[in-house]
Formats: structure tokens, C-alpha cells, sequence
């Protein structure tokens, strides 16, 4: 169970401050950090199923035909968490692939994905891996750090474009929170080519399809 990227999982709240930067007349409550940090993990959840940047691999040495494994709320990573937390904080967001002995399955035929994070195996197989991306939980307290340590301005940007937009709020900007959601998905096209770059395995593969012709 192997994660490709950093495990870490870190609190957005040191972007706060980042945050009433760029949206004005938030109060300086303590009610307001709470909205603010419920933005920021708002847009870490938007930033990492649109990106897919957090990338991760989980290995089986088996499944049983029926069995249901879980992508990542059983992974290392929620397991390193719960020095902190006691709840999970991550779960899985895109799935890439499936294959067994590197040999990519089929969807319908050898698995059923419930979910991109509960997948259930309609046969026995070996040597099982299954590749995505994961995001945190609407419950999450934590976010992957990569988001802090790489991508800190833009999910700045995204939880300020949230925070403007919401109606007849004293700090309500819609023009601004235009042009913070526009650096917003800019960062996350950028997280995605990078990831896609970077990882041969979070590419989209479609197979040559056999066709007979009468």
C-alpha cells in the first residue's frame, strides 16, 4: 500500500490569514475562521477531484470474488492521520485503473466500482492494483499538504471566490470572486498536467477496441 506522493495531511488553517487578504470586511471572529476553513476545504475537495494531483496506489496481494475493498479510507495515509484525528480525512476521488498482474481489467467484467473508493471484485485475482487520486472528506479537518506547500495561492483564490460569491454578505464581491475562481481553475489545470506529466499511470488509456466488420 504504497502512496506515490507525500502522505502528509496538514491543516489549511495557516492560509486564514491569506484568505481575508484577498476577501475584505470578514469579520475578525473566531465564527469567521470556522466559515473560512470550511471554504478552504471546499476548494481543497474541488481542487483534488478536478486536478486529480494527489495521487495514489493501493496493492493487494489477493481479492475474493464479492469482495469489497476500500481505494483510500483504509489506506496509510487516513492511518497516519489518526495521530491527529480520530476520524478519516481522505477518501478516493478519480480511479485511473485496475489490473491484476499488470493486466488492466474491465469494468463490469472483473470489477464493480460502487464508488471511487469502494471497489468490489467480481472475481478472484492476484497481485491486485488500483490507481487514482483521493480529496479530503466534506468532514475533514486536514488536506494533503501538497496543496499548502504547492498550490497555496490558488486554493486561496478558490475559498475566496467561494466566500464572495455567497449572496448579500457584507464581504459579497461577485466581480472579484470572478477573477479568484479564474486563478483558481488556472491552478488546477496546472496541478493536472502536471500530474498527467508526471505519472504515466494517471493518464486516460483508451484501448483499441476490436471490430468486426460484415
Amino acid at each position: 500500500m504504497v502512496p506515490v506522493l507525500d502522505s502528509r495531511l496538514v491543516s489549511p488553517d495557516t492560509l486564514i490569514p491569506l484568505v481575508r487578504q484577498r476577501v475584505l470586511h470578514l469579520p475578525h471572529t473566531e465564527g469567521a475562521d470556522a466559515l473560512i476553513h470550511s471554504y478552504l476545504i471546499e476548494a481543497a475537495i474541488v481542487f483534488c477531484k478536478e486536478s486529480s494531483l494527489v495521487h495514489l496506489e493501493r496493492h493487494f496481494d489477493s481479492v475474493l470474488e464479492g469482495q469489497t475493498v476500500s481505494f483510500a479510507m483504509a489506506s496509510s495515509i487516513n492511518r497516519q492521520a489518526r495521530q491527529n484525528v480520530r476520524v478519516p480525512q481522505v477518501t478516493g476521488s478519480v480511479l485511473h485503473r485496475i489490473t491484476a498482474n499488470g493486466i488492466p481489467l474491465t469494468p463490469g467484467r472483473h470489477y464493480h466500482a460502487q464508488s471511487a473508493e469502494s471497489i468490489r471484485f467480481l472475481e478472484p485475482l492476484s497481485s491486485v492494483c488500483i490507481v487514482g487520486a483521493i480529496e479530503p472528506l466534506p468532514t475533514a479537518i486536514l488536506i494533503p499538504c501538497a496543496l499548502v506547500e504547492d498550490y497555496a495561492h490558488e486554493l486561496v483564490c478558490g475559498a475566496a471566490y467561494l466566500l464572495q460569491q455567497l449572496p448579500a454578505k457584507p464581504w459579497t464581491n461577485h466581480e472579484l470572486a470572478q477573477l479568484n475562481r479564474s486563478k483558481f481553475y488556472d491552478g488546477i489545470r496546472s496541478a493536472y498536467r502536471f500530474r498527467i506529466e508526471q505519472t504515466a499511470s494517471a493518464r486516460i488509456h483508451n484501448p483499441v477496441r476490436k471490430r468486426d466488420f460484415f
